[in-house]
C-alpha cells in the first residue's frame, strides 16, 4: 500500500483537496466530511488514468517535506492510502 498526502483547505462555503505529488490535481467539495470521504476515490481514479496512459507514478513525498512548504501551512494534511494496483 502506498500513502500520499492530500492537503485540505477550508473556503467560505466549501473545501479544496490538493494532492501535492500530483500537480494540478485539486478538487473542490462542499465540506470537510465529503472531502475526507471522496479524496481517496479522486486520487485512485487519477492514478488509474495515469497508468492507462503508461504514465509513471511519483514516489510519495514525506509529510514533513510537504508541510514544511510555505504554501502548505494553512492546510490540514490527510493521509490517502492507495492499494496496490494490478499491472
Amino acid at each position: 500500500m502506498t500513502i500520499y498526502i492530500a492537503l485540505l483547505r477550508f473556503l467560505r462555503n466549501a473545501c479544496t483537496v490538493e494532492f501535492p505529488d500530483f500537480p494540478g490535481l485539486t478538487v473542490t467539495l462542499p465540506n470537510a466530511s465529503v472531502a475526507r470521504t471522496h479524496a481517496s476515490g479522486v486520487l485512485l481514479r487519477h492514478i488509474q488514468e495515469l497508468r492507462g496512459r503508461n504514465g509513471a507514478l511519483p514516489s510519495p513525498t514525506p509529510a514533513g517535506q510537504i508541510m514544511g512548504r510555505r504554501r502548505s501551512r494553512d492546510a490540514v494534511p490527510m493521509l490517502i492510502r492507495v492499494p496496490p494496483l494490478d499491472s
